[in-house]
């Protein structure tokens, strides 16, 4: 831990030090002055997550009986705006397409896989790879009023690949509301935080027939989730024959009940498909337990040290209380080139970087005013397609009264980092500590950065929310400093009381005149050139005394006195005399 006040000490206790430059550490000190955030001027958060109730209160959504229509077609796209309530269809792409492709995500060990049958399902701690970009679901249905649950998984740092009934209640329904999508969902969201949807996705064939074939949808997230949880690829085969023999896929999500630790617990199963169509496969399963709250859960197959989602589960059979058969959605030739080559492109600008900075953390929450925010670090995601040349970026960090970080709360260090970024890459950013300011009163806090950078959205520059950090601030210890003393020029007796058990004391004098003068540190009743008149530790009970014989050449003249507690970081009143 650096001390603030030893620095000081070092620029001011030479008598070399002119008054102009104390009037430089003045105007300085007026950026640190602690002032409220005024979330009037600030707007709103950028990640106000819309949950409406609390997340025990939300409840499995039922997956469709698995007597359905599958048409084996999926119609064209139908997609919602969240933010201006426009819907839009779009035609779905038309061939010809090749037989197969992919879209690699975040390349994970495959030793980290528990080879499963899908008969005998496995908990599995989403906290830790390769489970962390499954996601759990959390919506309201417009059309009775109830808050649901639903799986899904990233498969791109802003998209969500989850069921279509997830996001729109088919022929007799609507678009759900207040989706909010959390990662290694294990009762909280403490691994990456939650998302809003800003955009909802799904197929005619399902929105206006509920046809399994187009029970598949997609949620545009509000925050790049995928850059603190990773992301799993997403591929197609259209070739049945490959779904029958050439792979073991596995199965994700959240059973809604009857599984240890539902619905908070994640599962996943490996196994084969029995039945293959255009657009649904499915399993016979042995399950002697409802999958509800699974509806969405991302099927995908292994591929070296790569992950390929190839399906979302959809529906099932044996409700309410076992489940014997599980039809899952297939990702076709159409929407696969749908999702790369449209979907997840307009969520991009491709011609200018976006940096956004996540999940912003300190290594304390707490210290005194004075005291350091230690070990900062945070994640910084460049949000385009743009390729942007190596260079340094500089970021801002503020203590705020609130988790709405801006440029009008108090700036307490700006830092450098240079970075090549990729497109959609991120990386983690580390930075010393951080002062907190004398001045700031005991309370509440959050800390965050802002990213000092013109870039190509500056209205996501700042870690707000989740990506703040609280931080506690504690009155400093020991911190009313009386200094009293003799006045004549022969041995003048200076004592402290109050000072931090053992703490330096420095004893400081002035003939040039009084202050006061306001520094990061506390007020200075002194000005320039100052005198050092030497320093003690403080004993036990934070008492210190100096003896000191002054100058012969000060009598006559007046003479300021003041001391200085090195480890609260504080100054003492001062003292006035006119040396006899």
């Amino acid at each position: 831990m650096k001390s603030a006040l030893s620095t000081l000490l070092v620029c001011t206790l030479s008598p070399m030090v002119s008054a102009q430059s104390l009037d430089s550490v003045h105007a300085k000190t007026e950026e640190f002055q602690v002032r409220p955030a005024r979330p009037g001027d600030e707007g709103a958060p950028r990640f106000d997550v819309k949950l409406k109730v609390n997340p025990s209160e939300y409840i499995p959504r039922t997956p469709p009986a698995y007597e359905g229509i599958n048409s084996g077609v999926a119609g064209d796209i139908i997609s919602y705006d969240v933010e201006t309530g426009e819907e839009t269809i779009t035609a779905a792409p038309r061939g010809p397409f090749s037989k197969e492709g992919g879209v690699a995500g975040t390349p994970i060990s495959s030793l980290f896989e528990d080879m499963e049958a899908f008969g005998s399902p496995v908990a599995g701690d989403p906290t830790v790879w390769p489970w962390t970009m499954h996601c759990r679901v959390f919506f309201t249905d417009p059309m009775d009023g109830l808050n649901y649950l639903c799986s899904g998984t990233l498969i791109d740092p802003k998209t969500l690949i989850t069921a279509g009934h997830c996001v729109h209640g088919g022929p007799s329904g609507t678009w759900m509301t207040n989706v909010v999508v959390s990662p290694a969902w294990d009762g909280d969201d403490d691994y990456a935080g939650s998302a809003n949807g800003s955009a909802l996705t799904t197929w005619t064939a399902w929105s206006g027939g509920a046809d399994f074939a187009g029970d598949q949808g997609y949620v545009r997230l509000d925050r790049p989730l995928g850059a603190l949880s990773s992301w799993l690829g997403y591929g197609y085969n259209d070739d049945t024959n490959w779904w029958y023999n050439n792979q073991s896929f596995f199965l994700t999500g959240w059973p809604g009940g009857g599984f240890s630790g539902a619905p908070n617990q994640f599962y996943f199963g490996a196994g084969t498909f029995d039945a293959v169509t255009s657009g649904v496969v499915t399993s016979t399963l042995n399950w002697s337990n409802w999958i509800g709250g699974m509806s969405g859960g991302g099927v995908y197959w292994l591929d070296g040290d790569n992950r390929y989602v190839g399906a979302n589960v959809s529906h099932g059979t044996g409700f309410p209380n076992v489940t014997n058969t599980v039809g899952c959605c297939r990702i076709d030739s159409a929407k696969f080139h749908y999702i790369r080559d449209t979907y997840i492109p307009s969520h991009y600008q491709s011609n200018e970087t976006d940096l956004v900075p996540l999940r912003y953390r300190a290594g304390n929450s707490s210290a005194p005013a004075g005291g350091y925010v230690e070990n900062q670090s945070y994640v910084v995601f460049n949000s385009s397609e743009y390729d942007p040349s190596n260079r340094i970026y500089y970021s801002d960090v503020y203590l705020s009264t609130n988790d709405n970080i801006s440029e009008l709360d108090t700036l307490i260090q700006t830092h450098s980092y240079a970075r090549n970024f990729g497109p959609k890459s991120f990386t983690t950013v580390t930075a010393s500590d951080a002062q907190i300011p004398l001045t700031t009163a005991p309370g509440s806090y959050y800390v965050g950065v802002v990213i000092d950078y013109l870039d190509g959205d500056i209205t996501n520059n700042d870690t707000d929310g989740w990506d703040a950090h609280q931080f506690e601030v504690l009155p400093p210890p020991n911190s009313n400093l009386t200094l009293q003393g003799l006045k004549s020029p022969g041995n003048p007796v200076w004592t402290v009381t109050g000072a931090t058990p053992f703490a330096t004391i420095h004893f400081l004098a002035s003939v040039a005149g009084g202050g006061p003068t306001s520094t990061p540190y506390g007020n200075l009743d002194l000005d320039t050139p100052l005198i050092a008149l030497g320093q003690v530790t403080a004993d036990a009970n934070g008492k210190a005394t100096l003896t000191k014989t002054l100058p012969s050449g000060i009598s006559g003249r007046d003479v300021w006195f003041q001391a200085a507690d090195a480890t609260a970081l504080r100054f003492s009143n001062g003292i006035y005399a006119r040396i006899q």
